[in-house]
């Protein structure tokens, strides 16, 4: 390897170069020239004027963009969720499945339990086909706990296990065959209102009596006078004034008898 001295030879022997002494001053004046200031009067430079297109006519300006927050924004607000139609029927649960049934079960079995009954009772039958996926989706929970609830059911004798299939083409018939064996009294029917007999037509009546035929059997001679009204006379003298109006003929049913004499004079004939 040789040496940087071999190679180049010794700098120290060789001339230094010769400055330019025009060129040492062009480059100190190029770097010490200061730029031309602008005056202080002199007038501002006016604005530049829109660009117009084509037609001569101006680019209208751009509309106002409105502010908005993020949470407010039209794009951010989202309509809420289309609500699902109602299922339509219902089902008649027994109160002594609600009051002494369900609460010796646990959560879990309590809810298969209402399940099951609904998919049941609620189509008008005993038994149900379902899958343990259907159960646990149906009840919010694990399938682990679908199969646990589902043997405790079984063995209270709440529910009982018919038959599995698993293989079936249509994916709708696959799953457990349940029966409930939980007793559903239906109510009692309700006689219906015994019809109300046609009204008899009213039965032929007697023809009616002439205004002046007196059916009251009359028996003048028997018949006490009673006073009832305030007189001068006493019962006995009154009595004795009956008998003598018997004994000429007159009374009530006589008109040119005293009822004349009284009603035209207002005294009674003398005994």
């Amino acid at each position: 390897m040789t040496s940087k001295k071999r190679k180049y030879g010794n700098l120290s022997e060789r001339p230094l170069p010769t400055e330019d002494e025009s060129l040492v001053e062009d480059v100190f004046a190029a770097f010490t020239r200061r730029p031309a200031t602008i005056p202080s009067d002199a007038p501002p430079a006016p604005p530049a004027s829109p660009a117009r297109n084509a037609s001569g006519e101006s680019i209208a300006p751009d509309a106002p963009k409105a502010h908005y927050p993020l949470h407010s924004a039209p794009g951010a607000q989202h309509s809420p969720p289309a609500s699902p139609a109602p299922v339509a029927g219902f089902t008649r649960v027994p109160n002594d499945m609600l009051d002494r049934t369900l609460p010796t079960l646990e959560v879990y079995a309590q809810s298969l339990l209402v399940r099951l009954y609904r998919l049941s009772r609620g189509f008008n039958s005993d038994t149900c086909n379902v899958s343990v996926g259907k159960l646990a989706t149906a009840c919010n929970f694990s399938t682990r706990k679908v199969q646990m609830g589902l043997a405790a059911l079984e063995m209270r004798g709440l529910i009982q296990r018919l038959k599995e299939d698993h293989k079936n083409k249509d994916f709708n018939l696959r799953g457990i065959t349940f029966k409930i064996l939980i007793s559903d009294p239906s109510p009692a029917r309700r006689t219906p209102p015994a019809q109300l007999a046609p009204d008899a037509p009213p039965a032929p009546g007697a023809p009616d009596a002439p205004n002046k035929v007196n059916i009251q059997k009359e028996n003048t001679q028997t018949q006490e006078v009673v006073v009832r009204v305030g007189s001068r006379f006493s019962i006995e003298e009154c009595r004795r004034y009956a008998k003598h109006l018997q004994s000429t003929g007159q009374g009530i049913n006589n008109p040119g008898g005293y009822a004349t004499t009284i009603n035209r004079t207002g005294e009674a004939d003398e005994l």
